[in-house]
């Protein structure tokens, strides 16, 4: 829902009211359909398919991502333009924001999961 909801707040960005009306009726349709069970017909789905969307989507997501990665803005043409402008993107970095995003994912890979796990468990407390 972030990539669809994403792209109706592209698509209304000169007038905020309706993205933030599509956004609450998707909400809402979502907590109607939640309500009446309608969840229970993804089994009917073969695992290929769900597997396939939900990995296509985190493609989208990752390469929607490569700009700010090293501090640019996001391109609101899409995945293709957003592909076209990679070299750009790496051939001109903004540094302080490459090396945090750096930082940030040295931390997420190369924490121990023990220490991951105690950290997780100290947050509900």
């Amino acid at each position: 829902m972030t990539v669809v909801m994403a792209g109706i707040v592209a698509l209304f960005i000169d007038n905020p009211g309706l993205a933030l009306m599509a956004v609450i009726l998707g909400g809402g349709f979502q907590i109607l359909l939640g309500l009446s069970r309608v969840g229970q017909f993804i089994a009917l789905v073969p695992y290929p398919v769900v597997s396939g969307f939900m990995s296509g989507i985190g493609c989208i997501i990752i390469i929607l991502q490569l700009g700010p990665l090293v501090g640019h803005a996001t391109s609101p043409e899409g995945v293709m333009a957003t592909l076209k402008a990679i070299p750009g993107f790496y051939g001109e970095p903004v540094w302080d924001a490459a090396l945090t995003s750096g930082f940030v994912l040295f931390i997420v890979y190369f924490t121990p999961s023990r220490i991951a796990k105690v950290r997780c468990c100290l947050l509900f407390y």
